[in-house]
């Protein structure tokens, strides 16, 4: 609501929020000088119509990540409340790693991501690496390989993160399926 009702405020919360953030992730590089990346997350600005996010989220994002000159810039925004909204503009970051919901349709990520944005994540977290069997894990990782139709431009995930209560024999599955498939082209 502030920033429908009190446009001016959330711009200065939000440039004080930013600092911050960059101020905290400054001071973690400085104890661990090797780190070669950064994660923001934000699940706010899935929210948001492509108008707000373009002027209450998309500069303030942008300016954390251009404050680091790192190899390494993921993004994780699991909220698919306006499905695409962010999706265009991830790249305009300097984001090259993406984790989002696995409610989005794989395809039409990439296509809003464009090339140079690697996808990380798509399986269910919840229903289908945490409550499901690993032959129901294997068959929908390849069912999304199918889809995707390529190796190249993603890691497999939890869609969103993973779940408490995930077994190892799960995550296996998902492996497992991964290189069938790639042994398979």
């Amino acid at each position: 609501m502030a920033i429908k009702d009190y446009d001016e405020e959330a711009h200065r919360l939000l440039d004080m929020t930013t600092e911050l953030v960059i101020r905290w992730l400054k001071a973690q590089m400085d104890v661990l000088p090797d780190a070669e990346g950064i994660l923001v997350l934000d699940d706010i600005c899935g929210f948001l119509s492509k108008d707000d996010y373009l002027e209450f989220a998309h500069p303030y994002l942008k300016r954390i990540y251009d404050s680091f000159p790192v190899p390494v810039k993921l993004f994780h925004n699991d909220n698919f409340g306006n499905q695409y909204t962010t999706f265009p503009y991830i790249a305009d970051l300097g984001v090259n790693i993406f984790n989002f919901s696995h409610q989005a349709d794989i395809q039409t990520a990439r296509k809003e991501l464009g090339d140079h944005v690697c996808i990380l994540g798509n399986i269910a977290p919840l229903d289908i690496l945490t409550r499901s069997d690993p032959a129901t894990i294997q068959t929908e990782t390849l069912r999304i390989l199918d889809t995707y139709n390529s190796a190249k431009g993603i890691i497999f995930s939890a869609g969103g993160g993973a779940s408490p209560g995930m077994s190892k024999d799960n995550c296996r599955a998902m492996l497992q399926a991964v290189r069938t498939w790639n042994e398979s082209r």
